[in-house]
């Protein structure tokens, strides 16, 4: 139906977001937020979930040729948004030339618009704005639907995962927003970060609003004073503590900056932390705050297999994980590199030089000391039941998105449940 037909604002919105279907600051500010089945729950997630859907119900059935024009349009969108690979990566994967694939991409682009007009029966328009999307017979959303404190935490639990970041890298942001602060307050900020100290696996976003909040907390509680801050390490964790020293600030000022504390307490905890206030005896109004943050438990993970760029994607995806990677390219040295490196998880590729993967997995799970080792077997083969049968835990079809190597390294590192009594 033409009068439905998805405008030019309406697939340039469309293709922004998902070249970036994995960024939820995006998608929670991107008009498409107001898609009809989002009604009821205006969220990243949902928003995410929307468009993966769509481009699904884009496959065609198995009758179709693989070669179709149809099959070549859901294979594009798969392998560029939800997968997230790169032009070169898909063409080559396709058989394509990179210029093609870029052809074929705009109108893989206009296809899933197309859909998405059609199933919803929207109406997409350009306002001062930006853009307006909504049904024929909708109205746009109130003011009162709008969040409050609840429902944005819900929203950042669920849009902003944990990620592993350095202690100074969470912390020198934080110091730097403050500073024009000390300056308007005449207050020395100290800053004391133990060596060596493990990275965090938090929220970066929620933990350094809170960390801010409790900064110049202490910093207004000691005008002209000192406030020091601290990170060690403790069991499992890293303690950053603000000390504030000096003379205190007026009951009524510590008073109103004890109201902001359940929230900042709420985004401490999105990244598993906890928030305790102290007061020394000299100063008992005085606060003393300590945040204890979960250290990243990195899990190592070795793959074999000789395409040095499947182990550079392997590195990418795993990067800001609580997983580190290491690889082996000959398949001889597979045995030497796994009690040298003492992977919990092995990723293996079938087709190796010399010795055939299938035979290296029979040798690891006949090896006395190594047959509980979890070994996921990555291949293009459509083999997953005969890995299985094999003895592999798991089996991945290359090429390797994030999301699928993520779910199978998390589903095989998690601890086994506690038998119910």
């Amino acid at each position: 139906m033409t009068s439905n037909a998805p405008n030019r604002s309406f697939v340039r919105e469309l293709r922004r977001v998902l070249y970036r279907l994995y960024d939820p600051r995006v998608l929670q500010n991107s008009p498409l937020i107001d898609l009809p089945p989002l009604e009821h729950e205006r969220t990243a997630p949902g928003l995410q979930k929307a468009l993966i859907e769509a481009i699904e119900a884009l496959e065609p059935d198995a009758s179709v040729s693989p070669l179709s024009d149809a099959a070549r349009t859901h294979s594009i969108l798969t392998h560029r948004f939800v997968d997230q690979f790169s032009q070169p990566e898909v063409a080559a994967t396709l058989g394509l030339s990179v210029r093609q694939l870029q052809r074929d991409e705009r109108v893989a682009l206009h296809a899933l618009a197309a859909h998405l007009v059609d199933q919803y029966s929207l109406q997409p328009t350009p306002t001062d704005s930006g853009l307006e999307l909504r049904p024929a017979d909708a109205a746009r959303r109130a003011d009162h639907d709008a969040p409050g404190d609840d429902g944005e935490l819900r929203w950042m639990e669920a849009s902003y995962p944990c990620q592993a970041i350095g202690v100074m890298e969470l912390l020198e942001p934080v110091l730097s927003l403050a500073l024009p602060l000390t300056q308007t307050l005449g207050v020395r900020v100290e800053c004391d970060v133990a060596d060596g100290l493990p990275q965090l696996a938090v929220q970066e976003i929620s933990l350094r609003q809170a960390l801010l909040n409790l900064l110049t907390t202490a910093m207004r509680a000691v005008p002209g004073g000192t406030v020091q801050v601290r990170a060690e390490a403790a069991e499992r964790h890293v303690c950053i503590s603000i000390l504030p020293s000096g003379a205190s600030a007026p009951t009524d000022l510590l008073r109103a900056m004890n109201d902001s504390l359940p929230v900042v307490r709420q985004l401490v905890s999105l990244s598993s932390g906890s928030l305790r206030l102290t007061s020394d005896g000299d100063a008992p109004a005085l606060p003393q705050i300590q945040v204890a943050l979960p250290t990243v438990d990195q899990i190592a993970v070795l793959a074999i297999d000789d395409n040095a760029d499947s182990l550079q994607l392997l590195e990418r995806h795993l990067a800001g994980t609580r997983y580190r990677s290491a690889g082996v390219r000959d398949p001889q040295k597979a045995l030497d590199a796994i009690t040298t490196w003492k992977p919990r998880i092995v990723l293996l590729d079938v087709m190796l030089p010399g010795v055939d993967g299938w035979e290296l997995l029979g040798r690891l799970r006949e090896h006395p000391d190594l047959r509980d080792l979890p070994i996921v077997v990555c291949t293009i083969l459509p083999m997953e039941q005969f890995a299985l049968a094999l003895g592999a835990a798991a089996f991945i079809r290359k090429p390797v998105s994030q999301e699928a190597l993520l779910t199978v390294l998390d589903r095989l590192s998690a601890p086994p449940c506690s038998a119910s009594s």
